[in-house]
């Protein structure tokens, strides 16, 4: 098993709870203000875009949280999740909302749909990808699917220096800039650590790190903002660098 793929486990127990996202949302209300959506209104709004008839794509998709929303507000979506159970619930989510977006399964970091698409949206999937080749993967696909003008919006965790009070220290290991986690033993990527057997669970980057990566895989910053709630989150839109 991929240490991505360990979502699957995750979101197995979220259809089991009978939640309607990651988050444990109980209501379409409660999903709507999710971090995501509320940045990608914000930062839209900003440079003059509406979502109406807008082709978005949502990497991470999830059980839709972002899709859907973009969907309630009239564009055209097509989301994409590792997780099988994942998309099951995001099916379901759409046929309650009777809303028409194409939910595929499929590895982000390996996809080609033959299309473009004026948005692209990490629905917080990028602090999940770990390992330099992974996350330029992560890059070269949101190109591969963008318009010549279009947006990637990246909503991401980032550091905040000294994490160990963030995270259970009997559980993770935070250092340079990774986050492992023991645990899904499936998972056969792994690091021994104090005699401890970990998988990376999350990328953490400093902010000037952050910025710097999306400047070396090809995009510009038109808005970008830090959003402190239990960790610090990254909010940007980028465009390709012209």
């Amino acid at each position: 098993m991929k240490y991505y793929e360990m979502h699957e486990v995750v979101y197995q127990r979220i259809k089991n709870d009978g939640h309607l996202s990651w988050d444990k949302s109980s209501s379409f209300d409660d999903m709507w203000l999710h971090g995501t959506n509320i940045g990608l209104k914000k930062h839209l709004t900003e440079v003059g875009l509406s979502f109406k008839d807008l082709r978005v794509l949502d990497l991470g998709t999830g059980t839709g949280t972002s899709a859907l929303y973009c969907a309630k507000e009239g564009a055209k979506c097509v989301g994409v999740e590792v997780s099988k159970t994942a998309i099951d619930i995001a099916f379901k989510n759409a046929q309650a909302l009777g809303l028409d977006v194409e939910f595929i399964v499929g590895d982000i970091l390996d996809l080609n749909l033959n299309k473009k698409f004026d948005l692209v949206i990490d629905s917080t999937v990028l602090h999940c990808i770990v390992g330099d080749n992974d996350r330029k993967n992560f890059y070269e696909t949101a190109k591969r699917h963008l318009n010549a003008d279009g947006y990637l919006f990246i909503n991401t965790m980032i550091s905040m220096g000294d994490m160990s009070s963030h995270f259970r220290k009997d559980y993770f290991h935070y250092e340079d800039e990774i986050l492992w986690s023991l645990g899904i033993s499936e998972i056969t990527k792994r690091k021994t650590i104090d005699g401890k057997s970990y998988f990376p669970h999350r990328t953490l980057l400093f902010e000037e790190n952050q910025i710097k990566e999306f400047k070396n895989n090809g995009f510009e910053i038109v808005n970008i903002e830090i959003v402190s709630e239990s960790v610090n989150c990254m909010v940007a839109l980028l465009k390709l660098k012209t």
